[in-house]
């Protein structure tokens, strides 16, 4: 039985505090939802869809626990039908296609929609229940200690390390660094400069070929995050993104305002400003800063998909077929290298390798995460997250997923490629990956 993505939206993806942070994941959840629906045929009968999954990591709202069902019901969508709300952290937008998929692979369903949801901004600060609760909790003078329950997502307590410290740990591993500045640089210069003098000629050349050979390490991660913030902006101005993005209307003092643009992005911004930003999680040489990290967002996706029998029924038209799935599992402390064994996993179950592949999209949850990923394949740049990717357009942390298969199904209309691979790293230690197939 075939299965295809029928329809796929996403709205843009707010900065953390900006435009979208009012609206909850619930609201931008029902506007993407709302969007993809009204993309099928006008004769369409929304009752035909059998069953919403969503996607949602950090509930933020005092609905949160309802997300699914709400998104259903104020997308207008059947009464009688059932909604799910799951919870595989960052991979959330992708499992969420493929509990629909699997619903319709053992007849439970004939049509799903798929998504993700995330407002990061909406975070709360929360007090244990114990502590406020119950007699003796809080006492006299000591007052509420609060959690922030966005750090809390984004920190491991098993493993004891938040996110980032993960990518710094697959950097060592990887031989990946930061751009060379400062002391380091002026020792390079000194070295060389005494050298020449000495006529020092074989230690010069050997240190031109160490040079030669370690200088696309020498400055990978802001390198890099300048590529996904440039790649961004070429995207943006060709049109690339105008067929996934579901707009978004605010209020701004009274007056309604559209919302069309992902915020987080900045393409002007220069390699030369970036390096100048110190590590967040490892202070004398870390590799992670605010630049070359993913941004903290607010944003939903939805992606319908249907039977061949119910593509047929309704006369829809598929986007892309879903080839293939892979959901694995690494070590905590390295869970960036998750979508690694998920990629090669779901390329298998599909017969394809590698080189079969035309597009491939990894969320960039870090430049030295995905760095590691992309040398571990070995992947050809030149179709890997070639319109940017999490560093630029930011990582609202359920709807990711949805996001980049929103996008590569899109894609299919905007060229002539035929294989798609988007993949995900999650917290805790698993990767996840979709196969998508030119239908």
């Amino acid at each position: 039985m075939s299965i295809f993505i029928v329809a796929a939206k996403r709205t843009p993806f707010g900065a953390f505090g900006g435009s979208l942070k009012n609206l909850s994941a619930t609201e931008l959840g029902t506007i993407a939802t709302t969007s993809a629906l009204s993309s099928l045929p006008s004769s369409f009968d929304k009752s035909s869809i059998d069953t919403v999954i969503f996607g949602n990591v950090i509930q933020t709202s005092p609905d949160a626990a309802y997300l699914a069902r709400h998104i259903q019901l104020k997308s207008g969508l059947a009464v009688d039908k059932p909604a799910l709300t799951i919870n595989r952290l960052c991979g959330s937008g992708f499992e969420s296609i493929i509990q629909g998929f699997t619903s319709i692979k053992v007849g439970d369903a004939s049509m799903a929609v798929c998504g993700g949801a995330e407002n990061m901004s909406s975070a709360p600060l929360v007090a244990d229940g114990n502590s406020v609760r119950w007699p003796g909790g809080v006492t006299l003078g000591s007052g509420l200690q609060l959690r922030d329950m966005l750090w809390d997502g984004l920190t491991d307590a098993y493993a004891g390390i938040p996110m980032g410290i993960t990518a710094e740990n697959l950097g060592k591993m990887y031989g990946i660094s930061r751009l060379v500045r400062g002391a380091s640089l002026n020792f390079y210069i000194l070295f060389f400069v005494t050298l020449l003098e000495c006529r020092q000629i074989d230690i010069l050349i050997l240190f031109f070929a160490i040079l030669n050979k370690y200088k696309y390490n020498i400055q990978e991660c802001d390198e890099f995050a300048i590529r996904s913030q440039q790649m961004w902006g070429e995207a943006k101005k060709n049109g690339v993104f105008d067929l996934e993005i579901a707009p978004v209307e605010v209020q701004v003092k009274r007056q309604t305002q559209v919302i069309d643009t992902d915020e987080h992005p900045r393409p002007e911004t220069t390699l030369e400003k970036i390096s100048k930003l110190k590590p967040v999680f490892q202070k004398d040489d870390g590799l992670v800063t605010a630049a070359n990290a993913s941004g903290i967002c607010d944003g939903a996706g939805s992606i319908i998909i249907a039977s061949e029998k119910a593509v047929l029924e309704h006369n829809l038209t598929p986007m892309a077929r879903i080839a293939s799935y892979h959901v694995s599992g690494c070590d905590p402390k390295i869970m960036g290298i998750g979508p690694v064994e998920a990629i090669r996993g779901a390329l298998g179950k599909a017969g394809l390798n590698l080189d079969d592949v035309d597009r491939f999209e990894i969320n960039e949850a870090f430049a030295a995460q995905f760095l590691a990923c992309a040398k571990e394949l070995d992947l050809d740049m030149s179709k890997t997250n070639i319109h940017g990717g999490a560093i630029s357009l930011g990582h609202p942390l359920g709807s990711s997923g949805s996001r980049i298969m929103a996008h590569l199904a899109n894609e299919f209309q905007q060229s002539d490629s035929n294989i798609h691979v988007g993949s995900a790293c999650i917290g805790g230690g698993q990767g996840i990956a979709i196969v998508l197939e030119r239908a």
